[in-house]
This record gives structure tokens, C-alpha cells and sequence, in this order.
């Protein structure tokens, strides 16, 4: 899915991105002037009406995304925490077309985190650098013309709003709750464990500046 704002910002919605959060706070902020387009997920490789905005000097355009190891957390906890059909792994987004994560839902579902994780480095590996890649890619060979960190949005989004002219509500915008949150913070990685990530997703790590400290990703090791 993509968003067109007000017929000046096209808003790429990257999978466990913040996407829904992102939507529903516009609502709050009494943005009206929305156009969707494409299934939940399509992005300028994948929909056309997408790539001829994407070449349109006059639209500016933005996705938001998270690191890597935080990425296949949230992921996991999606799929195995929600109380329907997705909580035990079913076809997510059965009713559209196409889902990016149809293929690694399938080979490496599990209810272990560390198995989940061990499959997807063995089976997937770079799995997120090219998904990033396919999300934050603007035609010919450019980027998008803003890639916001998920936990930089609040920070980040009044800039990119007063930018385009565009009206803004802040406090709306800061009181809009979490939408498919499952953060469970009783889950986390080992050192072995998101070194593994850390490894199988370096490029995406560099291209986007992500840390692999360890020492920085704390929050997500046990």
C-alpha cells in the first residue's frame, strides 16, 4: 500500500514499518486529502500507478524502517501473538495478491524465536537488505527522498510536513496509540543470536547506517 498526502507526499508503507500506526495517526492530525493505492504492501517495483509517482518531480516521497534485529522481532511477534488466523502462522494478507513475506512466513515459521531466526539467516539470508531495497528504491536508480528510523517518526515528521506545506496537528499526531504492537520484552536474543542477524543483514545495516554494536543493541539481548 502507498499513501498520496494532500498530492504532495507518497508515504511507501515497508512491512512492520509502522505503516498502520502511521495511517491512523494522519486521521488523528486531520489529514483527509488520502489516496491509496496497490495491496497493503505494494511498493513502486510492484504497482505501476506507484512508479509513475515515484517519477513525479512534484510529489516527494517517504518509508519508515526499523533495524534489522528489531525488524525480525516485531515480525515474529506478529505472526505468532495475534488472535486470529496469524497467530499460528496462516497465509497473512490472504486476500490480496501479494505479500512480501509470503515465502519466509512458509519456510521458517516457528513458535522457538531462535529457531525462527536460525532459518531465516540459513534459508533467507539478506532477506531484509533486499526487501529494503525494493521499499526505499526511487526509479531509476535513486532513493526515496525520506527513509525514517520507526523510532525517529515523532521527531522527525513535523520537519518533513512543514517542508511541504502541508497543515499539522502535533499533539493528535503524539496521542495516536500503537497499532499492532506485541512487544514482548520477556523475548530476546542472544549474542550468538543477533550476530547472526547482524552478519546475514551487514549490508543493509551499512546502507542505512544501523548500528552493530552490541553495546547499543542492549535493549533486544538477554
Amino acid at each position: 500500500m502507498a499513501l498520496l498526502i494532500d498530492g504532495k507526499l507518497l508515504f511507501i508503507h515497508t512491512p512492520r514499518g509502522g505503516g498502520e500506526w502511521f495511517g491512523k495517526a494522519l486521521r488523528n492530525m486531520g489529514v483527509n486529502e488520502t489516496y491509496r493505492i496497490g495491496d497493503k504492501h505494494s511498493h513502486g517495483c510492484y504497482t505501476r500507478e506507484i512508479f509513475d509517482l515515484l517519477k513525479n518531480p512534484d510529489i516527494k516521497s517517504m518509508t519508515t524502517i526499523r533495524h534489522p534485529a528489531e525488524w525480525y522481532k516485531s515480525h515474529w511477534e506478529l505472526r505468532t501473538y495475534r488472535t486470529d488466523t496469524i497467530q499460528n502462522w496462516g497465509l497473512y494478507e490472504k486476500d490480496f495478491m501479494w505479500h512480501p513475506t509470503w515465502d519466509l512466513d512458509n519456510e521458517c515459521k516457528s513458535f522457538d524465536f531462535e529457531d525462527f531466526i536460525n532459518k531465516c539467516v540459513d534459508k533467507f539470508p539478506s532477506y531484509l537488505s533486499r526487501l529494503y531495497d525494493d521499499y526505499t528504491r526511487k526509479p531509476p536508480v535513486g532513493t526515496l527522498d525520506y527513509i525514517i528510523l520507526t523510532k525517529n517518526l515523532e521527531k522527525e515528521i513535523p520537519d518533513i510536513f512543514e517542508e511541504n506545506d502541508m497543515n499539522f496537528d502535533l499533539e493528535n499526531f503524539l496521542n495516536t496509540p500503537s497499532h499492532n504492537s506485541f512487544k514482548n520484552d520477556n523475548i530476546k536474543y542472544s549474542v550468538d543470536l543477533i550476530n547472526k542477524i547482524l552478519q546475514s543483514e551487514k549490508r543493509c545495516i551499512e546502507k542505512f547506517n544501523f548500528s552493530n554494536n552490541i553495546e547499543d543493541l542492549k535493549y533486544l539481548i538477554k
